[in-house]
């Protein structure tokens, strides 16, 4: 009796909103950091990594409003930016980080979306 080789696994599901793994066209890191600007005209700069390559609490640490005592808890909560074309699941508009506007979701990474 020749057996045959097994079955090869069935694909995984495509993710419903992938994070992305790069930054689009028009951002570009300074000394491997992105520029920021707060709501109030603040100009930062973030890890290279900031929001990017999946699911973690980017916000976690950083100035201005998730580095003091009393942050919102929404700085710990895992979030990342999605293309929205790619996106079937809730996402939200970021303009702060200098050179495109980005949309961000903590949806897709099993938080409710949030400022």
């Amino acid at each position: 009796l020749v057996s045959s080789p097994p079955s090869p696994p069935p694909p995984s599901p495509p993710l419903d909103c992938p994070c992305l793994a790069a930054y689009p066209a028009g951002v570009s890191l300074v000394s491997g950091e992105v520029q920021v600007v707060t709501a109030d005209g603040v100009s930062l700069a973030y890890p290279g990594t900031y929001g990017l390559h999946g699911c973690d609490p980017h916000d976690s640490g950083l100035e201005v409003t998730c580095n003091s005592t009393g942050y919102p808890v929404r700085c710990e909560h895992k979030r990342c930016y999605v293309d929205p074309a790619a996106c079937s699941t809730e996402y939200s508009t970021a303009a702060y980080v200098v050179g495109a506007t980005l949309h961000y979701s903590y949806r897709a990474c099993g938080f409710r979306n949030e400022l």
